[in-house]
């Protein structure tokens, strides 16, 4: 039941629906804040809001989730989400449906720490650095003409707690 239930919140919400959420990439960032409010997110705003980084509380792949957006030039450059903890096998279903669509979207990962790939090896991810330090356990990364795509599953702090986080983040790369 919950997959089915995550299978419908990936479609009916515009989580990527253009290249993030309801915008594409390099596209004007003007009129975001009402964007993100008809999508049901709050905006949050900190001492320390630069007015080229936007921040929302909102609904994303059917959880709650911390979305961001980084317009230099008014200009969306990089949108990231970061949905709410979850037990790791939770989290990894939601990793799997994410990617699935990612997939279907992007086609074939060209990096691919993950069960999904056939060859993962978890004994190869926990002997790098980087994913060690920083409790990652999957991470995949898609690269297109003028973006790049990186979907991450990590801990939320204690490798062994049952709080672990999915990250999607979606970069603009200036096509050559």
């Amino acid at each position: 039941m919950r997959v089915g239930f995550l299978a419908i919140a990936l479609f009916a919400t515009p989580a990527i629906g253009q290249d993030f959420r309801a915008l594409n990439l390099d596209q004007s960032c003007d009129g975001l804040a009402t964007l993100e409010q008809s999508l049901g997110s709050k905006p949050i705003i900190t001492s320390d809001t630069q007015p080229d980084r936007y921040a929302f509380s909102g609904q994303a792949f059917g959880h709650d989730a911390f979305i961001t957006y980084y317009c230099p030039d008014r200009k969306l450059h990089t949108g990231n989400l970061f949905l709410s903890t979850q037990p790791l096998d939770a989290a990894s279903e939601t990793y799997r449906i994410i990617y699935n669509h990612l997939v279907s979207r992007y086609g074939h990962p060209v990096i691919d720490h993950s069960p999904l790939n056939g060859t993962f090896s978890q004994d190869t991810l926990q002997k790098d650095y980087f994913s060690t330090k920083l409790g990652i356990e999957y991470s995949t990364v898609w690269l297109g003409t003028n973006r790049i795509v990186d979907l991450a599953l990590r801990s939320n702090g204690d490798v062994s707690a049952s709080s672990w986080r999915v990250a999607l983040g979606i970069t603009y790369v200036k096509p050559h």
